[in-house]
Parts: C-alpha cells; sequence; structure tokens
C-alpha cells in the first residue's frame, strides 16, 4: 500500500463506548479496594505492637497488593482515556485514531 491509498476504516463508536464505560467501572472498583486496603493497612499497622504474629504477616500481606492494585489502576485509568480519545479523533475527522481497534 502506497502512501495516496487510504484503508478503509469503520469504528462503531457506541460499542468502543461501552468499553470505555467498562473500564470506568473496573476503574471505580479498583480505586474502592485501593482504598479500603489503606484502611486496612492502617489499622493493621496499629495492631502490630499489641497483638500476635498473624497481624504482622497480613499486614506486610495487604501492604505488598496496595502498589500492584494502584499500577492496576493507572493502567486501566491509562486504557480507558486511549480509547476515548481514539473515539474522540474518529469523531473529528482524524482516521488514525480508530487505527488502534482496526
Amino acid at each position: 500500500m502506497n502512501e495516496t491509498d487510504e484503508a478503509e476504516v469503520y469504528l462503531d463508536i457506541q460499542a468502543v463506548q461501552k468499553v470505555a464505560e467498562q473500564f470506568s467501572g473496573i476503574n471505580e472498583t479498583l480505586q474502592n479496594v485501593n482504598s479500603t486496603l489503606e484502611s486496612v493497612v492502617s489499622i493493621l499497622a496499629s495492631l502490630v505492637f499489641t497483638t500476635n504474629p498473624g497481624i504482622v504477616i497480613a499486614e506486610g500481606y495487604a501492604d505488598r497488593i496496595r502498589p500492584l492494585i494502584t499500577l492496576l489502576l493507572e493502567k486501566t485509568n491509562d486504557t480507558r482515556l486511549g480509547i476515548e480519545g481514539a473515539i474522540l479523533r474518529y469523531r473529528d475527522g482524524d482516521k488514525s485514531g480508530s487505527q488502534r481497534f482496526a
């Protein structure tokens, strides 16, 4: 294909918008999980000095999970923003915005 040839591009905007909305829901859930883990870590950290070693293990486990949840949250948010950006570019006539889904 040379520079003058253009590939036919079609983007089902409604279907792709639903995907973006699903990522938005995932982000909301991950934010709730992250917030809950933050609370759990704080509570367990305050109990570490007064109770059994199981609390120390649980606190360490929850503290190790939080960065992974935060990373996943960032990745899903970036994906959602990319999808929404592609929709906007496609609506504005920029065919390259839809190439991601071709």
